[in-house]
């Protein structure tokens, strides 16, 4: 196989083959760390929408959205808990709009930071 995939998130096809891969809970370990940076095939909706709002005002997250669906869910999750970011889809400015968001690695990354401006460079 050529990649990898959580297969409740993203369609595949080819050959497969299935493993099972335990996990942890982020809100469990997120409060240690100060930068995070995901790309979990399609999956980064799911796990920003379960972050604790104040885990936010600590941590800079660095997110590749997988698809528009994803964008939609992540915009709506920032607006809704009036968080701060950043696309590179628009040389980092803040994200205002929905249009705005990455929809997949090509609009380049998402990154979500409490600390920066306006416009990061």
């Amino acid at each position: 196989m050529t990649g990898s995939h959580i297969s409740s998130e993203k369609k595949s096809y080819g050959n497969k083959s299935s493993i099972i891969v335990k996990t942890i809970n982020i809100n469990d370990v997120a409060y240690k760390y100060d930068l995070i940076k995901m790309d979990i095939e399609s999956a980064e909706g799911t796990v920003l929408t379960s972050l604790k709002k104040s885990l936010f005002l600590n941590i800079d997250i660095i997110v590749e959205v997988g698809n528009k669906s994803n964008a939609n869910k992540i915009y709506k999750f920032l607006k809704k808990n009036n968080l701060k970011s950043f696309s590179q889809k628009k040389n980092f400015m803040t994200v205002k709009y929905s249009s705005d968001m990455p929809t997949s690695h090509r609009d380049g990354l998402l990154l979500i930071s409490q600390t920066m401006g306006d416009k990061i460079f």
